[in-house]
């Protein structure tokens, strides 16, 4: 028997293909042939038991899927001697599709359908349908094979694989979905608020003067993040050059302040103190 393992391989295919040969030695001619035949037989004399000798030829093709396996043979026996009372269309030829079920612990169940295809011939006596029936059922339950099992724990432990990463690619799927609704939202609140800063913001620059809001905007344009600062400590809030108590006093009462060193607006805010006192 020869087999291919399109897997094995390399192929990628889950498909198998047999193919095997036999011989059948008759042991006892005349009763294998009145066996077969509706009336006894005139045999030729004298009888050689090797004149009805078969040689048995056969081919079967596997499809393996998750949890079945598809299969189909093809089995005749063919008469290898010329003194045979039988012709050539009497040779059996059965083609058996079928499928193969897998079951935990390299338990399986197998059914089959086997069509004989052989005809009779008129001139003999021999009637093919009583050696070979035109249709047969096939019902088999196997335990433990010797090919099937470790494979079959490997691909159920695939499968319990398979199906707990696509459970946590499921849950991944909703975590991710969930944050972009979260994200989504938010942002839909953040453009809210920018716009409402953006109508505040004209709302201020429509009530200053062009110079200072001039100035403001050359300050933003050359990089520096923060145009107006705040006098901390007696110091400049963006660069911490010492600002004169005069000036400090001057910022706190309102008047426009601008950095020598920086250029920044100096205000007064909440967090501004004059210089410490050493």
């Amino acid at each position: 028997m020869l087999t291919w393992d399109g897997l094995r391989a390399g192929s990628g295919v889950p498909l198998r293909l047999h193919a095997n040969a036999g011989y059948t030695f008759q042991g006892d001619e005349t009763r294998f042939l009145n066996a077969h035949s509706p009336l006894p037989l005139a045999l030729p004399s004298p009888v050689r038991n090797r004149d009805n000798n078969q040689l048995t030829l056969g081919g079967a093709v596997e499809f393996d899927l998750p949890r079945f396996t598809l299969f189909g043979e093809v089995v005749t026996d063919q008469f290898v001697h010329e003194r045979t009372l039988l012709t050539g269309k009497e040779n059996r030829i059965a083609v058996t599709p079928g499928v193969r079920f897998w079951l935990p612990g390299g338990l399986s169940i197998a059914g089959a359908y086997s069509m004989n295809l052989s005809d009779d011939d008129g001139d003999t006596a021999f009637e093919p349908r009583s050696a070979y029936p035109d249709h047969e059922w096939r019902v088999a339950v196997s335990l433990g094979t010797i090919y099937r099992g470790a494979r079959a724990k490997a691909e159920d432990e695939a499968r319990e694989l398979h199906s707990e990463a696509s459970k946590r690619h499921e849950r991944a799927l909703e975590r991710a979905s969930r944050r972009r609704e979260i994200l989504k939202q938010r942002a839909s609140e953040l453009q809210s608020v920018i716009e409402e800063l953006e109508e505040r913001r004209a709302e201020l620059a429509s009530a200053t003067s062009v110079r200072l809001v001039r100035k403001y905007e050359q300050l933003r344009s050359a990089g520096k993040s923060e145009a107006v600062v705040g006098l901390l400590n007696g110091n400049c809030g963006g660069c911490l050059t010492v600002v004169p108590a005069q000036n400090a006093v001057e910022i706190k009462n309102g008047v426009t302040y601008i950095c020598p060193i920086c250029g920044r607006y100096i205000v007064w805010t909440e967090d501004s103190s004059f210089a410490r006192k050493s």
